[in-house]
């Protein structure tokens, strides 16, 4: 009983981290970039961190109207990845040299 308590406090505290103002807009994105989840936690966790770089998106979108960069940003089919992700996405393979 313990334990199912446990797992309904949990996924009920992750819920509560994404914001149901943007349910249309993160439909939105996942339909124009072809994005599927292979169950509900993990739509989650990309939920959460789409939101994240939304905000940080927008945050420098405010800076740069102000003048404070010289370059502004928009949400791309990477934005349900973290920074880690993304590096390793972008980073080019090395090839091994045989010896």
């Amino acid at each position: 009983m313990w334990k199912i308590l446990f797992i309904a406090a949990l996924s009920g505290g992750a819920a509560a981290l994404v914001s149901q103002d943007l349910d249309q807009e993160w439909e939105t994105w996942k339909s124009k970039f072809n994005k599927s989840y292979p169950n509900k936690n993990e739509e989650l966790k990309r939920r959460e961190i789409w939101e994240k770089n939304l905000e940080m998106i927008t945050q420098h979108n405010l800076e740069f109207s102000k003048g404070m960069h010289t370059y502004d940003l928009a949400m791309n089919d990477r934005g349900d990845l973290t920074t880690e992700e993304m590096s390793g996405c972008l980073l080019p393979f090395r090839k091994r040299r045989s010896v």
